[in-house]
Protein backbone atom coordinates (compact mmCIF):
# COMPACT_ATOMS: atom_id res chain seq x y z
CA UNK A 1 0.00 0.00 0.00
CA UNK A 2 3.07 2.46 1.18
CA UNK A 3 3.82 1.91 -2.70
CA UNK A 4 1.08 2.96 -4.12
CA UNK A 5 0.95 5.99 -1.74
CA UNK A 6 3.90 7.57 -3.13
CA UNK A 7 3.72 6.24 -6.63
CA UNK A 8 2.50 9.96 -8.47
CA UNK A 9 5.50 12.00 -6.01
CA UNK A 10 7.99 8.48 -7.29
CA UNK A 11 7.53 9.17 -10.66
CA UNK A 12 7.97 12.78 -10.45
CA UNK A 13 11.54 12.40 -8.49
CA UNK A 14 12.29 9.91 -11.13
CA UNK A 15 11.60 12.43 -14.39
CA UNK A 16 13.79 15.03 -11.99
CA UNK A 17 16.65 12.79 -11.91
CA UNK A 18 16.30 11.97 -15.14
CA UNK A 19 15.93 15.84 -16.18
CA UNK A 20 18.98 16.75 -14.13
CA UNK A 21 21.33 14.25 -15.31
CA UNK A 22 21.51 16.61 -18.42
CA UNK A 23 23.29 19.68 -17.12
CA UNK A 24 24.99 17.36 -14.25
CA UNK A 25 28.67 17.24 -15.58
CA UNK A 26 28.18 21.32 -17.03
CA UNK A 27 28.67 23.04 -13.50
CA UNK A 28 30.75 21.13 -11.47
CA UNK A 29 31.94 23.27 -8.22
CA UNK A 30 34.26 25.98 -9.95
CA UNK A 31 35.13 27.34 -6.41
CA UNK A 32 37.81 24.81 -6.36
CA UNK A 33 39.61 22.77 -8.70
CA UNK A 34 40.09 19.41 -7.44
CA UNK A 35 42.13 16.59 -9.70
CA UNK A 36 39.41 13.56 -9.11
CA UNK A 37 36.28 13.54 -7.43
CA UNK A 38 35.61 11.40 -4.39
CA UNK A 39 32.52 10.21 -5.89
CA UNK A 40 32.04 7.08 -3.89
CA UNK A 41 32.19 9.04 -1.09
CA UNK A 42 29.73 11.81 -2.06
CA UNK A 43 27.25 9.09 -2.91
CA UNK A 44 27.27 7.26 0.70
CA UNK A 45 27.01 10.45 2.33
CA UNK A 46 23.85 11.28 0.54
CA UNK A 47 22.81 7.38 0.26
CA UNK A 48 23.22 7.50 4.75
CA UNK A 49 21.57 10.75 5.28
CA UNK A 50 18.73 9.95 2.74
CA UNK A 51 18.11 6.69 4.48
CA UNK A 52 17.82 9.02 7.89
CA UNK A 53 14.97 11.45 6.15
CA UNK A 54 11.18 11.56 6.45
CA UNK A 55 11.14 11.12 2.81
CA UNK A 56 13.14 7.49 3.02
CA UNK A 57 9.51 5.73 2.55
CA UNK A 58 9.95 6.29 -1.38
CA UNK A 59 12.48 3.09 -1.17
CA UNK A 60 15.98 2.28 -1.08
CA UNK A 61 15.98 2.29 -4.93
CA UNK A 62 15.10 5.90 -5.13
CA UNK A 63 17.16 6.60 -2.39
CA UNK A 64 20.43 5.51 -4.75
CA UNK A 65 19.02 7.05 -7.55
CA UNK A 66 19.60 10.26 -5.99
CA UNK A 67 22.74 9.41 -4.29
CA UNK A 68 24.25 8.85 -7.98
CA UNK A 69 22.57 12.09 -9.21
CA UNK A 70 24.16 13.77 -6.44
CA UNK A 71 27.72 12.21 -6.83
CA UNK A 72 28.05 13.21 -10.19
CA UNK A 73 28.82 17.39 -8.59
CA UNK A 74 32.06 16.21 -7.45
CA UNK A 75 33.81 16.17 -4.05
CA UNK A 76 31.37 18.45 -1.97
CA UNK A 77 28.18 17.97 -3.60
CA UNK A 78 26.54 15.41 -0.87
CA UNK A 79 27.20 19.10 1.51
CA UNK A 80 25.43 21.20 -1.23
CA UNK A 81 22.68 18.83 -1.29
CA UNK A 82 22.20 18.88 2.29
CA UNK A 83 22.11 22.09 2.83
CA UNK A 84 19.45 22.85 0.80
CA UNK A 85 17.65 20.28 1.56
CA UNK A 86 17.66 21.10 5.26
CA UNK A 87 16.62 24.56 4.45
CA UNK A 88 13.76 23.66 2.01
CA UNK A 89 12.56 20.72 4.88
CA UNK A 90 12.51 23.10 7.63
CA UNK A 91 9.66 25.74 5.57
CA UNK A 92 8.07 23.29 4.77
CA UNK A 93 8.79 23.39 0.53
CA UNK A 94 7.37 20.03 0.10
CA UNK A 95 9.53 16.37 -0.70
CA UNK A 96 9.68 17.37 -4.54
CA UNK A 97 10.69 20.63 -4.67
CA UNK A 98 12.93 19.98 -1.98
CA UNK A 99 15.00 17.37 -3.40
CA UNK A 100 14.60 18.41 -7.15
CA UNK A 101 16.03 21.61 -5.88
CA UNK A 102 18.63 19.95 -3.79
CA UNK A 103 20.06 17.45 -6.28
CA UNK A 104 20.06 20.39 -8.45
CA UNK A 105 21.61 22.66 -7.14
CA UNK A 106 24.46 19.89 -5.69
CA UNK A 107 25.89 20.33 -9.47
CA UNK A 108 26.79 24.00 -8.79
CA UNK A 109 29.44 25.27 -6.86
CA UNK A 110 29.55 26.24 -2.93
CA UNK A 111 28.37 30.09 -3.88
CA UNK A 112 25.59 29.45 -6.16
CA UNK A 113 24.40 27.61 -2.88
CA UNK A 114 25.00 29.89 -0.62
CA UNK A 115 23.68 33.12 -3.22
CA UNK A 116 19.89 30.99 -3.31
CA UNK A 117 20.25 30.46 0.91
CA UNK A 118 20.69 33.96 1.07
CA UNK A 119 18.27 35.16 -1.28
CA UNK A 120 15.64 32.69 -0.53
CA UNK A 121 15.63 33.65 3.27
CA UNK A 122 15.88 37.45 3.01
CA UNK A 123 13.01 36.95 0.73
CA UNK A 124 10.43 34.19 2.53
CA UNK A 125 11.88 35.58 5.90
CA UNK A 126 8.79 36.34 7.94
CA UNK A 127 11.28 39.44 9.25
CA UNK A 128 12.25 39.77 5.89
CA UNK A 129 10.09 40.76 2.63
CA UNK A 130 8.07 37.90 3.95
CA UNK A 131 7.01 36.68 0.22
CA UNK A 132 5.21 33.15 -0.83
CA UNK A 133 6.92 29.98 -1.21
CA UNK A 134 6.61 30.15 -4.79
CA UNK A 135 8.21 34.03 -5.34
CA UNK A 136 11.04 33.64 -3.02
CA UNK A 137 11.62 30.17 -4.91
CA UNK A 138 11.78 31.71 -8.06
CA UNK A 139 13.96 34.72 -6.91
CA UNK A 140 16.22 32.28 -5.50
CA UNK A 141 16.71 30.14 -8.40
CA UNK A 142 16.66 32.68 -11.03
CA UNK A 143 19.66 34.43 -9.10
CA UNK A 144 21.66 31.44 -8.11
CA UNK A 145 20.97 27.99 -10.87
CA UNK A 146 19.56 30.16 -13.18
CA UNK A 147 22.34 33.01 -13.30
CA UNK A 148 24.69 32.74 -15.92
CA UNK A 149 27.55 34.49 -14.46
CA UNK A 150 28.57 35.15 -10.63
CA UNK A 151 25.81 34.28 -8.38
CA UNK A 152 27.21 36.90 -5.74
CA UNK A 153 27.44 39.44 -7.92
CA UNK A 154 23.85 38.93 -8.47
CA UNK A 155 23.15 38.75 -4.64
CA UNK A 156 24.53 42.26 -4.65
CA UNK A 157 22.68 43.76 -7.23
CA UNK A 158 20.06 42.14 -5.80
CA UNK A 159 19.98 43.46 -1.98
CA UNK A 160 21.27 47.31 -3.00
CA UNK A 161 18.40 47.38 -5.18
CA UNK A 162 15.72 45.78 -2.85
CA UNK A 163 17.01 47.87 -0.22
CA UNK A 164 17.09 51.23 -2.94
CA UNK A 165 13.65 50.66 -4.30
CA UNK A 166 11.93 50.30 -0.78
CA UNK A 167 13.00 53.43 0.48
CA UNK A 168 10.38 56.20 0.61
CA UNK A 169 12.95 58.89 -0.60
CA UNK A 170 14.31 57.11 -3.58
CA UNK A 171 11.22 54.79 -5.03
CA UNK A 172 8.83 53.95 -2.07
CA UNK A 173 7.37 50.92 -3.52
CA UNK A 174 5.61 47.83 -2.33
CA UNK A 175 7.36 44.81 -1.12
CA UNK A 176 5.95 42.83 -4.16
CA UNK A 177 6.56 45.11 -6.72
CA UNK A 178 10.92 45.83 -5.38
CA UNK A 179 11.43 42.47 -5.26
CA UNK A 180 10.52 42.12 -8.67
CA UNK A 181 12.39 45.28 -10.09
CA UNK A 182 15.67 44.36 -8.03
CA UNK A 183 15.49 40.68 -10.02
CA UNK A 184 14.79 41.97 -13.37
CA UNK A 185 17.40 44.63 -13.02
CA UNK A 186 19.82 42.58 -11.64
CA UNK A 187 19.41 39.32 -14.14
CA UNK A 188 19.62 41.63 -16.52
CA UNK A 189 23.62 42.03 -15.39
CA UNK A 190 24.46 38.38 -15.59
CA UNK A 191 26.46 38.35 -18.62
CA UNK A 192 28.51 41.62 -17.32
CA UNK A 193 31.69 41.50 -15.14
CA UNK A 194 30.81 44.86 -13.61
CA UNK A 195 27.69 44.96 -11.14
CA UNK A 196 24.49 46.81 -12.66
CA UNK A 197 23.14 48.25 -9.30
CA UNK A 198 25.07 51.28 -9.19
CA UNK A 199 24.26 52.23 -12.86
CA UNK A 200 20.71 51.84 -12.21
CA UNK A 201 20.67 53.97 -9.14
CA UNK A 202 22.37 56.51 -10.86
CA UNK A 203 20.36 56.84 -13.83
CA UNK A 204 16.91 56.63 -12.11
CA UNK A 205 18.46 59.58 -9.71
CA UNK A 206 19.61 61.98 -12.26
CA UNK A 207 16.63 61.30 -14.49
CA UNK A 208 14.49 62.22 -11.37
CA UNK A 209 15.98 64.90 -10.26
CA UNK A 210 16.14 66.67 -13.30
CA UNK A 211 13.25 69.40 -13.04
CA UNK A 212 12.86 69.76 -17.11
CA UNK A 213 12.55 66.34 -18.24
CA UNK A 214 9.39 66.04 -15.22
CA UNK A 215 9.42 62.28 -15.40
CA UNK A 216 7.23 60.20 -12.78
CA UNK A 217 8.51 57.72 -10.92
CA UNK A 218 7.50 54.31 -13.14
CA UNK A 219 8.76 56.22 -16.47
CA UNK A 220 12.29 56.83 -14.75
CA UNK A 221 12.08 53.00 -13.72
CA UNK A 222 11.45 52.03 -17.34
CA UNK A 223 14.20 54.08 -18.69
CA UNK A 224 16.93 52.96 -16.45
CA UNK A 225 16.16 49.58 -16.66
CA UNK A 226 16.56 49.62 -20.55
CA UNK A 227 19.73 51.58 -20.63
CA UNK A 228 21.56 49.16 -17.74
CA UNK A 229 20.36 46.55 -19.56
CA UNK A 230 22.67 47.91 -22.82
CA UNK A 231 25.64 47.88 -20.35
CA UNK A 232 26.41 48.72 -16.83
CA UNK A 233 28.72 51.67 -18.23
CA UNK A 234 25.72 52.38 -20.71
CA UNK A 235 24.66 54.74 -17.94
CA UNK A 236 27.41 57.19 -17.81
CA UNK A 237 27.08 57.49 -21.66
CA UNK A 238 23.26 58.09 -21.22
CA UNK A 239 23.43 60.75 -18.37
CA UNK A 240 26.04 62.53 -20.41
CA UNK A 241 24.60 62.49 -23.64
CA UNK A 242 21.19 63.82 -21.87
CA UNK A 243 22.95 66.61 -20.43
CA UNK A 244 24.78 67.45 -23.51
CA UNK A 245 21.36 67.47 -25.92
CA UNK A 246 19.21 69.65 -23.19
CA UNK A 247 21.77 71.67 -22.64
CA UNK A 248 21.54 75.61 -24.46
CA UNK A 249 25.09 75.56 -25.53
CA UNK A 250 25.01 72.01 -26.70
CA UNK A 251 22.29 70.34 -28.87
CA UNK A 252 19.36 72.50 -27.58
CA UNK A 253 16.89 69.83 -28.05
CA UNK A 254 13.03 69.22 -26.61
CA UNK A 255 12.94 66.41 -24.42
CA UNK A 256 11.21 63.89 -26.00
CA UNK A 257 14.22 64.14 -28.44
CA UNK A 258 17.18 64.36 -26.00
CA UNK A 259 15.68 61.37 -24.38
CA UNK A 260 15.48 59.20 -27.50
CA UNK A 261 19.13 60.76 -28.27
CA UNK A 262 20.75 59.92 -25.31
CA UNK A 263 19.23 56.29 -24.94
CA UNK A 264 21.26 56.73 -29.05
CA UNK A 265 24.48 56.94 -27.38
CA UNK A 266 23.70 54.78 -24.71
CA UNK A 267 23.63 51.70 -27.19
CA UNK A 268 26.75 52.46 -28.62
CA UNK A 269 28.53 51.55 -25.86
CA UNK A 270 29.15 47.73 -26.30
CA UNK A 271 32.97 47.20 -26.86
CA UNK A 272 34.14 47.68 -30.65
CA UNK A 273 35.03 43.46 -30.20
CA UNK A 274 31.49 42.34 -29.09
CA UNK A 275 29.81 44.55 -31.98
CA UNK A 276 32.33 43.20 -34.08
CA UNK A 277 31.41 39.26 -32.99
CA UNK A 278 27.70 40.26 -33.34
CA UNK A 279 28.37 41.77 -37.18
CA UNK A 280 30.39 38.56 -37.91
CA UNK A 281 27.30 35.90 -36.57
CA UNK A 282 25.10 38.25 -38.68
CA UNK A 283 27.45 37.05 -41.96
CA UNK A 284 25.85 34.77 -44.21
CA UNK A 285 27.38 30.98 -43.54
CA UNK A 286 29.35 31.43 -47.12
CA UNK A 287 31.12 34.75 -46.42
CA UNK A 288 32.32 33.37 -42.63
CA UNK A 289 35.84 33.00 -42.25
Amino acid sequence: MKTLKYLPFLIAVSLTLLTAGAFAHETISKDKEVPWCDSHREFVTTLEYMRKQDFYEMGEQHSRQIAKQVAKGCTGAAGRYVRVYELLKKVEAGARTTISTAVELSQKSDSHVTTFMDVFRNAYGEKALDLDMNNSLKIARALSVDYSGKPEKAKQDYDKLVKFCLDDKKVGGSIPLCAELALEVAKSGENFKAPVADAFIETYEYLRNTKDLNLQISGALDIAKNVVSIHPEAANNYVASLKYSLSKSGLSMPVKSSLSFAFEMAQGTRPSQELNKIDAERLPANQKE
